[in-house]
């Protein structure tokens, strides 16, 4: 398996190295989505599934290094401990346990999904059994506007403070019939 993951890389490094020149080529910032995109990928849903010993690790890492390294123009003979200095990508044994814990998230949010988690002697992360249906006349009765489009935080400052403006405006209208509340389900709060 490694051989071959080892083979996808160096062919997708090629393939950076054409397209990345110094005068019209790729930039930097793309070229680290590639390396994302064709490296990374890649090895986060293989690697974190399999069981590789030290010395396989090693050569993974490695491989994510020359990835990064070629992504940025840097020679292969450049310090590993300053390009993981400047963040540009996580350690294999991070992206590991993020994909692990991203599994066991997702399998944790279905019923069959758990009862696998249990049979592999593994935790599941929200437990979802008691959930209940809100009753029908409640479910009914509560509004729910639609998610405005084109309200990038960047490109559209103005327009997200205006749609807020109007939110709140129209939310003071009716206060004992308006409930503000946080989309995001934070375990413990």
């Amino acid at each position: 398996m490694l051989e071959s993951i080892t083979f996808k890389i160096g062919n997708a490094l090629r393939m950076f190295r054409r397209i990345m020149n110094g005068h019209r080529g790729l930039g930097e910032d793309n070229a680290i989505r590639m390396v994302h995109a064709f490296v990374l990928y890649h090895i986060t849903y293989v690697a974190a599934m399999l069981n590789w010993k030290k010395a396989e690790r090693r050569r993974l890492e490695v491989n994510i290094r020359r990835a990064f390294k070629t992504a940025l123009g840097l020679p292969d003979i450049a310090s590993s401990a300053l390009l993981l200095q400047l963040g540009v990508h996580n350690p294999l044994a991070e992206i590991i346990e993020a994909q692990h814990t991203a599994q066991i998230a997702r399998l944790s949010s279905t019923k069959a999904g758990r009862d696998i988690l249990v049979k592999l002697g593994l935790d599941t992360i929200v437990e979802r059994d008691n959930v209940q249906q809100l009753p029908k006349t409640i479910f009914e009765s509560i509004t729910v506007l639609p998610f405005p489009r084109n309200l990038h935080p960047i490109n559209n400052h103005g327009r997200r403070l205006a749609r807020a403006g109007a939110l709140a405006a129209d939310a003071a209208r009716f206060p004992d019939q308006t409930a503000f509340v946080d989309a995001a389900h934070i375990p413990g709060k």
